[in-house]
């Protein structure tokens, strides 16, 4: 019997959140990212930030291998 995940082409996912934690949001991320990526899947984490330096997430993203994207923001993000 075959899986969903065994049926279909494979996909590349981004990640976002726009906080960099570390926090219940930002670990979800990363175990999320992990499950994708042991599927099979290309994943990208995007983080969306008003910060300069590195934070949390993307430090912890690098650390798993990954390649996070940074996004500079300004202000707040209102998405309706």
């Amino acid at each position: 019997m075959h899986s969903p995940a065994d049926s279909h082409d494979r996909d590349t996912v981004a990640l976002m959140l726009e906080s960099e934690g570390p926090g219940g949001a930002e670990v979800v991320v990363l175990h999320l990212a992990e499950e994708l990526r042991r599927l099979g899947n290309t994943v990208v984490p995007v983080v969306l930030t008003r910060a300069t330096e590195k934070g949390w997430l993307e430090a912890e993203c690098e650390r798993r291998a990954f390649a996070p994207e940074r996004v500079g923001i300004r202000g707040a993000l209102d998405w309706r």
